[in-house]
């Protein structure tokens, strides 16, 4: 499989391409941002690449990034035009690696240049990353009532993978003595804790769900936590296959957590009976959860491959094997290059 590698910035955008032994990185273009989707597709096919590999700048002090960077709607364009999957490197410090490597070129030529070298640099640390960790992370991520959870376990179970939740994950940043845990209390008050000091999840939930104000003042304590203990739950795992069941990906621009990407869908009045039976929840009351979600319809072109669900297990079971399959080979290919 070819690799390209993508240094995307607000003016220009740089990429780079690999050999198929994945040895040697090589800068080929900077295209001006305005057709950077529209030459790089065609770039794509030229050079027959299997998998984009982008920069992320996560910032030094806070290992984050913001869900408004504008490499997100690059990356949303991009795969909607290639239904290419991505994988993603940490970005830090490319543009001065790039600079010093250049460094007997003058100050225009490596201007010009910087940002294809750039690319390359973010394409050769994925590579030498994943030969240190031989990890590649699948999502499964849907709406409420799609079937994320069930998918997701069997998967792992087909697969002998290692199923991570971020809804579990989450929870635990809200656990006494949790990172937001003193946050929260001090910005809600005692009231959303009871008296043994536990989070009051479903009270919270009604405040913030009917406030969009206090939802933005509670995401802006916990999202940040909650994005590096994702990151560090799926570190911790050096070897194989994480399928990592997540919620809201698309809403939250948590494109950059996978290497795959698997999006469920289910009719409305499925959703509707699986959580009334699961949750006795009622109807307006999930109404109301599902505006607030992405539309599958919507964002599906932003994933790998879409399920629906709404027939039961046996209706969409093939469709399972041919992706895991896919996902896989991918890995396979990983340990024939010795990566």
């Amino acid at each position: 499989m070819n690799l390209m590698g993508i240094d995307w910035g607000k003016k220009r955008v740089g990429v780079a391409v690999c050999d198929k032994g994945w040895s040697i990185c090589s800068p080929l273009k900077t295209f001006d941002r305005s057709v950077a989707v529209k030459e790089i597709t065609a770039l794509s096919r030229t050079h027959e690449i299997g998998r984009f590999v982008m920069g992320v700048p996560f910032s030094l002090r806070e290992a984050d990034i913001s869900s408004d960077w504008g490499g997100f709607s690059f990356f949303e364009e991009l795969k909607k035009n290639t239904g290419l999957p991505f994988s993603w490197a940490d970005e830090t410090m490319t543009t001065s690696g790039s600079y010093d490597l250049m460094s007997g070129m003058k100050y225009k030529a490596r201007r010009e240049r910087v940002d294809m070298v750039s690319a390359s640099l973010i394409l050769d640390s994925f590579i030498q990353n994943a030969r240190r960790n031989k990890r590649t992370v699948l999502a499964v991520t849907g709406n409420i009532g799609t079937g994320k959870s069930f998918v997701a376990r069997k998967m792992a179970e087909m697969s002998s993978a290692v199923h991570l939740d971020a809804d579990v994950l989450a929870r635990s940043v809200m656990e006494p003595g949790g990172q937001c845990y003193e946050a929260v209390r001090a910005e809600f008050g005692p009231d959303y804790f009871g008296a043994d000091g536990v989070f009051d999840r479903n009270k919270m939930g009604e405040l913030v769900f009917a406030d969009p104000g206090m939802l933005k003042r509670l995401n802006a304590i916990l999202h940040p936590h909650i994005r590096r203990r994702i990151r560090d739950a799926v570190s911790e795992v050096t070897d194989g296959l994480v399928i990592l069941e997540i919620p809201l990906v698309a809403e939250n621009k948590l494109y950059y957590l996978y290497d795959f990407s698997l999006l469920t869908k289910s009719s409305n009045d499925v959703i509707i009976s699986r959580v009334k039976s699961r949750d006795s929840r009622r109807t307006g009351e999930i109404n109301d959860i599902l505006e607030r979600q992405a539309d599958p319809l919507e964002i599906g072109d932003c994933f790998d491959t879409v399920v629906d669900t709404s027939d039961g297990w046996e209706s969409y079971k093939g469709k399972i094997i041919n992706f895991l399959n896919g996902v896989v080979s991918f890995r396979d290919e990983l340990i024939r290059k010795g990566v």
